[in-house]
């Protein structure tokens, strides 16, 4: 494997656990049946300008990277 392909698997390592991060986030700790009763249906991130949001754990992913 090349120092191109490297970067490049790493590159979409990062992209995907952070984007799995960010739509799981607004769920992180809750049980199943919670989750169902906040959002009924409605998945939302409300963060940033109601679009996302970024966790601590992508955060020290990106630092140890």
């Amino acid at each position: 494997m090349g120092d191109n392909e490297r970067a490049t698997r790493l590159q979409g390592l990062l992209i995907g656990t952070a984007v799995g991060d960010a739509l799981g986030l607004p769920a992180e700790g809750l049980s199943r049946r919670r989750v169902q009763r906040l959002y009924q249906g409605q998945w939302r991130h409300r963060l940033i300008f109601g679009r996302g949001m970024l966790s601590d754990d992508t955060e020290h992913m990106l630092f140890v990277a």
